[in-house]
């Protein structure tokens, strides 16, 4: 099967997706990204492409009504690429923007899967169906459109399914495909230097929607007895936000009883390393879809503490988290989780993760919604 997906090659998220598929030889997957995010392409992402034998074709600009003739040129140039390479099926991850894709749909006469993966349907899209202006009125009537276009739409969270059905109503039915993890027992993990146990992870990018001054002032609030015998370990230094790296290094600076450990970016064997091994993990995003890192954590045995979000539950279930933005509420928790450990309920999240967040398993699934779009057998 000939599949074109439209995604970012940034993203390992987005990668594992792609690779479960295109390292099938029955295969062949190709993908298409924005200009900025060739751009951005490194050589080490370059070489995990080739050697999972994802192609990159090019990039297509973001579906544009205001420039609405580079919007037609590009439909021509997806015509024109789905005829030559013979693509059966089009996915696209991540619907805002591209799942205005869809409108075009009988045009490109091809069979079109989305998937939503939170934040796209859950706060940027339906804010299009509140203001009132002329060109949001008609970006609105296109996303409604396009979305019904869809043979068929998955979601990572049933939060997700929810939200598109209050967008669109219940003409659709999307399937809740999740991200999951990789479930490997004997994965060799290694340990990042400068961590000194014990200690508390914070695994999550240093950006503004990751709320870690928050986190922070909390920390503050610990007892003397933790603050010295703790070290708190953030990463992502090496961020391309590095205005917002220095404010949070100087927010670290103005606490100095604290053992604060900054580190760069982790390879992902060195940040399973850190949550299998700390104390606690603690992650308190603005908003959040079905986040990786905690899922690993549950599965790796790691307590954990999330903030105040209508996380899935299926996933989340029994996981500590704020009932409102308190950083004494943090704090209280936190002091808790590190003295108290409660292995029995760490054991029976595992189990949780490891039925609900298997990727194998999910990928599977979509495979199978693959097969059943081709072959117009799809639910």
């Amino acid at each position: 099967m000939k599949l074109l997906y439209f995604a970012n090659p940034n993203s390992i998220h987005d990668r594992k997706w792609i690779s479960f598929f295109s390292r099938d030889p029955n295969n062949t997957c190709f993908v298409l990204c924005h200009p900025h995010q060739l751009d951005q392409l490194t050589i080490d992402v370059a070489q995990e492409l080739k050697s999972n034998n994802i192609i990159l074709i090019g990039s297509v600009p973001e579906f544009s009504t205001v420039r609405f003739w580079r919007t037609l040129t590009s439909f021509r140039f997806l015509k024109k690429l789905i005829i030559e390479k013979k693509i059966a099926l089009i996915h696209i991850l991540y619907a805002e923007p591209n799942a205005l894709w869809g409108a075009g749909k009988k045009f490109l006469n091809v069979p079109f899967v989305l998937t939503t993966r939170g934040t796209d349907v859950i706060k940027t899209i339906p804010l299009f169906f509140k203001e009132t202006s002329l060109l949001k009125i008609i970006v609105r009537s296109l996303y409604k459109k396009a979305l019904k276009n869809f043979d068929e739409i998955t979601s990572t969270s049933q939060s997700q399914v929810t939200a598109l059905t209050k967008l669109i109503g219940s003409s659709i039915s999307p399937h809740v495909i999740r991200t999951g993890i990789d479930l490997n027992p004997d994965a060799k993990l290694t340990r990042p230097k400068g961590i000194t146990p014990p200690f508390v992870v914070f695994p999550r990018l240093m950006k503004p929607l990751y709320n870690h001054e928050f986190s922070i002032r909390a920390l503050g609030l610990l007892p003397t007895e933790i603050k010295k015998t703790h070290q708190m370990v953030f990463v992502n230094r090496d961020a391309k936000d590095q205005t917002y790296v220095m404010s949070i290094e100087n927010q670290m600076g103005q606490q100095t009883d604290i053992d604060f450990l900054f580190l760069d970016s982790l390879p992902h064997e060195q940040l399973q390393w850190a949550l299998a091994n700390a104390s606690l993990a603690v992650m308190n995003p603005i908003h959040d879809g079905s986040t990786v890192s905690a899922m690993e954590a549950m599965y790796l045995e790691c307590p954990l503490i999330l903030g105040p979000l209508a996380y899935d539950q299926d996933l989340f279930g029994g996981v500590e988290k704020l009932s409102e933005w308190s950083e004494e509420e943090l704090a209280d928790k936190m002091e808790r989780l590190i003295q108290s450990p409660d292995p029995s309920k760490l054991t029976k999240l595992k189990t949780q993760i490891s039925e609900c967040a298997n990727r194998q398993t999910e990928m599977e699934r979509l495979g199978a919604i693959y097969k059943g779009v081709v072959d117009g057998t799809q639910s």
